[in-house]
């Protein structure tokens, strides 16, 4: 299985940058032009095992806890994650994490 097109179509782009601001915050963005994911199931993204479509996760695996493990992970770091997304467009997943020394 070819896991780079499981959300989005072949040719599709995934897009990572780092930025560190001013306010001692490090970003880390990661853009998709895939499906995107509809607004109704934004607020739920990150529970554990929810699932935004049911039919295409047997279809092509997965358990529903990568989001629920990243979410935790980041809180764990003082941080927090925002999703913005369009469907039929793709997925903006920005984490912010307080700077280190």
């Amino acid at each position: 299985m070819n896991y780079y097109y499981k959300y989005s179509a072949e040719g599709g782009t995934v897009t990572l940058g780092i930025t560190r601001n001013d306010n001692g915050t490090v970003n880390v963005i990661i853009q998709d032009t895939g499906c995107g994911i509809p607004e109704e199931d934004l607020r739920h993204l990150f529970e554990r095992v929810y699932r935004v479509d049911q039919a295409r996760t047997r279809e092509h695996g997965g358990t529903g806890l990568g989001l629920d493990i990243a979410y935790e992970i980041v809180s764990r770091h003082d941080g927090r994650i925002i999703v913005t997304s369009t469907l039929h467009q793709g997925s903006t997943f920005r984490v912010i994490l307080p700077e280190t020394k």
